[in-house]
């Protein structure tokens, strides 16, 4: 009997579903962990859902090596993965569009798809005669002040008004502005950069910019993913700058509203997972923008 075929959306769906219920964020990363953000055999870095799943895999497996590849690319380098190893999920999720011919107007349209392609990963820690390279020590963190100042300098090149005042956050589309509270209000520096980092990510989406759709109200399916899309792209941004990824005060209402979504959709993680990866490119390439204006 050939064995039963592996449901690669199902399975990360339940993971993270699993961690919500317990109370945790599976996005939020301690700054702590930033140099172990998931790498492939070569040394590149994992990105969307694969980054989110590998690092929660590898954190509940005690691995501390961030590399992964297939047994194959194992086999490449010199190296066997040890029997009874158990691979992990690595997915490739594309999203594209093409023209169709429409058999009843007979014009051509265009359509939208996407597909799921799985692969099984192994961790450096589960492969024997890799080179040392593939477990390096924990590289030394900067100095706090430092870490803060960087901050500062990328934000300043995202061209997007953001006004502090009163005492809530929000992205305001109609206006096209971040809205923070008065600077005082914070409990510390680094939760003005975690704030300020979800608020961004939030106006990405504006037509103007990755054209998202936002959603109308709390509690609604298309708010509720893009809660998703800016939390995990929050932590990205606070993972990437080296500072913590503190959760401001309103995370915890969204919790059965994002369980609720994940349950009724198990490629919903893999959509936003992959949208706030191209919302945090985008800041990217503004920030390295010599003609983009501060806000």
């Amino acid at each position: 009997m050939k064995p039963a075929r592996r449901d690669p959306a199902a399975e990360i769906t339940q993971l993270i579903i699993s961690k919500l219920e317990a109370g945790t964020l599976p996005w939020s990363r301690p700054w702590e962990t930033r140099n172990r953000i998931p790498l492939r055999h070569n040394g590149e870095a994992y990105s969307g859902i694969n980054a989110l799943y590998l690092g929660l895999v590898g954190d509940s497996l005690g691995y501390t090596s961030p590399y992964w590849m297939t047994y194959r690319q194992a086999q490449q380098l010199g190296a066997q993965v040890r029997a009874g190893e158990t691979a992990q999920l690595s997915v490739y999720y594309h999203v594209g569009s093409r023209d169709k011919a429409n058999p009843r107007t007979g014009q051509t349209d265009t359509e939208r798809y996407s597909f799921l392609k799985a692969y099984s990963v192994f961790n450096a820690e589960q492969i024997d005669g890799l080179s040392a390279s593939y477990f390096p020590e924990p590289a030394a963190p900067q100095p706090l002040s430092e870490m803060r100042r960087n901050a500062q300098l990328f934000f300043d090149r995202i061209p997007i008004t953001v006004v502090h005042r009163g005492d809530q956050a929000y992205y305001s589309p109609g206006a096209d502005l971040i809205v923070l509270p008065e600077r005082q209000l914070f409990k510390s520096p680094d939760l003005i950069v975690s704030t300020r980092a979800h608020e961004t990510i939030h106006a990405t989406g504006a037509k103007h910019r990755l054209n998202r759709q936002f959603g109308k109200r709390f509690g609604d399916q298309d708010y509720a993913r893009e809660e998703l899309v800016a939390a995990i792209g929050q932590s990205i941004i606070c993972a990437e700058l080296g500072l913590p990824d503190e959760i401001h005060d309103n995370h915890a209402s969204y919790v059965a509203s994002w369980i609720k979504t994940l349950r009724g959709d198990k490629s919903a993680i893999i959509k936003a997972a992959s949208k706030a990866d191209q919302a945090v490119k985008w800041l990217h390439q503004q920030a390295a923008n010599p003609l983009a204006e501060a806000a």
